[in-house]
């Protein structure tokens, strides 16, 4: 029998990294705009994600040289995919468990593993998420490596994800809720993460950080602590991996890098504050010591670092060797430009501050180079291509401009 045949006939075979998997036709599933619509599909599979995938399979490559990760993973599987290709393209790895609640999606997983020859890998499960993982952690199974990559919010999963992660391990978290995360629904925000987030020129950040500061919270409850080794947007989703770590001590620490922004809406004036000094009488004035105008508070935020430098350079390193990753240049890009990123907790878009003084915009080379004469740190973003990053005082990088 053909092989392509045990493909359901809205599905066609494709190959993403080493795997081999039928995924949805993207023809029988467009928006009248003629865009490839996920949602719409008999099981979901979005091609976009492919980079979010290729991550994963680098993270683990990279951290198996010094952890034993045997087992990793997808409990909200879909096509099965990333498990597949954790399966087929990480040879470290003995152990992958996926899982979709969905019947379709568990019949298609199945013909991929056996089209993929990895059937002695992988425990296939067909649960709600958050039962299968409370009932995992009643087995006694802890896994070295969980990636987590819902469609929208982690919020809903991470209190039973957590349950399953081995101390010592590692846990991936992918969202995509990024309107509500970046300030467009500041009441759904508040309900969904317990923070303020109002639209700014740096809402990228801003939504990165309620979002790790989030998950860190969660974790704290079970006396875990999270520590994030790197984290990145692209594509309209963020991507954070956490190395974990247990102890109620150490989870009081971690917190204490929580804190807020200090931002005027008028100037773009912004600063910070760790929750633990804010109720100091000096810091609770918010009158903008630029434009003398009222600041508003944004958070709480983590204001600890965003990456393990040391990492990133491992992993472009590492990127050598996998030969295979379709997205081996844009993921350079991003991992070079957060090595050269310096560790401020925000960063300024040019196009905001040129609006402000009525300027024309200036290259951003220009602006960098700049705050470097005068002695200041400078860089770009990752998180934005018009953005930098500087230690410079505000009233210094409005003279650059």
């Amino acid at each position: 029998m053909n092989i392509e045949s045990l493909c359901p006939e809205w599905s066609e075979e494709i190959k993403e990294g080493l795997a081999r998997i039928c995924v949805p036709k993207k023809n029988l599933y467009l928006r009248e705009d003629g865009v490839y619509e996920p949602a719409w599909a008999p099981v979901f599979y979005n091609p976009v994600m492919s980079m979010n995938r290729d991550f994963t399979i680098i993270f683990i490559h990279e951290l198996s040289r010094e952890s034993k990760i045997k087992t990793a993973s997808d409990l909200m599987a879909a096509t099965g995919v990333r498990g597949i290709r954790m399966a087929v393209e990480v040879s470290s790895l003995n152990e992958i468990y996926m899982n979709d609640i969905d019947p379709m999606a568990c019949l298609l997983i199945s013909e991929n593993v056996r089209r993929n020859n990895v059937s002695d890998k992988i425990r296939l499960y067909c649960e709600d998420v958050n039962i299968l993982a409370r009932s995992l952690k009643r087995g006694g199974i802890k896994i070295d490596f969980v990636d987590l990559d819902p469609y929208g919010s982690p919020a809903p999963y991470l209190d039973s994800i957590l349950e399953v992660v081995k101390p010592r391990g590692f846990l991936s978290v992918t969202a995509t809720d990024l309107a509500v995360l970046m300030g467009g629904y500041p009441r759904k925000a508040l309900r969904r993460y317990g923070a303020y987030i109002y639209k700014t020129d740096f809402s990228r950040e801003i939504g990165l950080r309620v979002l790790i500061r989030y998950i860190q919270t969660q974790a704290a409850e079970k006396d875990l602590v999270l520590k994030p080794l790197l984290s990145y947007y692209s594509d309209h989703y963020y991507k954070i991996l956490f190395s974990i770590d247990k102890g109620a001590d150490k989870s009081v620490d971690i917190l204490r890098k929580e804190g807020f922004y200090r931002y005027c809406p008028k100037c773009h004036y912004k600063d910070t504050i760790f929750q633990e000094e804010f109720f100091n009488k000096d810091h609770m004035d918010l009158k903008c010591p630029i434009c003398g105008s009222k600041m508003i508070l944004i958070g709480p935020v983590w204001l600890g670092e965003l990456y393990d430098k040391e990492l990133t350079n491992r992993l472009i390193k590492d990127l050598e060797s996998l030969w295979w990753l379709e997205n081996k240049k844009k993921i350079e890009k991003i991992l070079n430009t957060i090595n050269e990123e310096i560790d401020i907790s925000y960063y300024y878009k040019t196009e905001y501050i040129a609006s402000i003084l009525k300027k024309n915009v200036p290259k951003i080379d220009k602006v960098i180079k700049c705050l470097k004469e005068i002695g200041y740190k400078a860089s770009r973003t990752h998180l934005d291509e018009t953005g930098f990053k500087t230690d410079a005082p505000y009233k210094e990088i409005l003279k650059c401009f």
